[in-house]
């Protein structure tokens, strides 16, 4: 074969080549990659990925560190209270044992609010029971710690023989006193006794006066 005969085949061969390369598909785009910290870029600069999402999800959810707020007035029905006295000892005042009431609640032991029919302990200073009571109606007064009964009032010694009868009582742990108003009556092992509208007596009724004399 002649030399221009194989110059006309190495031409046609490459023509062949090139014509083959231009009908090859492009090659497919590179898929997204799984590295985390590319993944992170998406979510925005220091935030992980996933982070909006979660964020949304944590404002739909209501927040557990609120607390469940208790009503501090309520209307109840029988039961029972017992009244602390300041710290460091809180040591018992008194106790009231009602068959209705409205009560407001407060800090520390400490309540108020109006009460019916009644009955109940008053304490000594080394808690224990000085005396009873009983009383169509009473009022705690949750400032003061004082007690007030009304209504045919019995106030009965646990430690001495003696009751005592009145139209109103106030008792006032401050002083250890109770004072009694109204149609005031001692009843003992030494008879009874007409006190007259108003006087003043120990939590156990040991010691019982006129104010002036008390």
């Amino acid at each position: 074969m002649r030399r221009s005969a194989w110059w006309n085949l190495g031409i046609l061969a490459l023509g062949l080549f090139a014509a083959s390369c231009a009908d090859r598909a492009p090659d497919p785009a590179p898929k997204p990659s799984k590295d985390p910290e590319a993944a992170s870029a998406d979510s925005g600069p220091g935030k992980p990925a996933g982070a909006a999402e979660a964020e949304t999800e944590k404002e739909r959810k209501p927040s557990a560190s609120k607390g469940i707020e208790l009503p501090k007035t309520v209307n109840a029905s029988p039961g029972q209270a017992t009244r602390l006295g300041p710290p460091p000892k809180r040591s018992k005042l008194w106790t009231v044992r009602w068959k209705g009431a409205r009560i407001d609640f407060g800090d520390e032991g400490r309540f108020s609010g109006y009460m019916e029919r009644v009955t109940g302990s008053i304490y000594d200073d080394f808690g224990k029971e000085a005396s009873t009571f009983q009383g169509q109606a009473g009022q705690a007064d949750k400032a003061k710690d004082i007690l007030r009964l009304s209504g045919q009032v019995k106030v009965v010694s646990k430690q001495h023989k003696a009751s005592l009868f009145c139209d109103k009582v106030e008792y006032q742990p401050d002083r250890k006193v109770i004072r009694a108003v109204g149609n005031v009556r001692i009843v003992s092992d030494s008879g009874t006794l007409d006190a007259g509208n108003e006087i003043l007596a120990t939590p156990d009724l040991r010691r019982v006066a006129t104010p002036n004399l008390f």
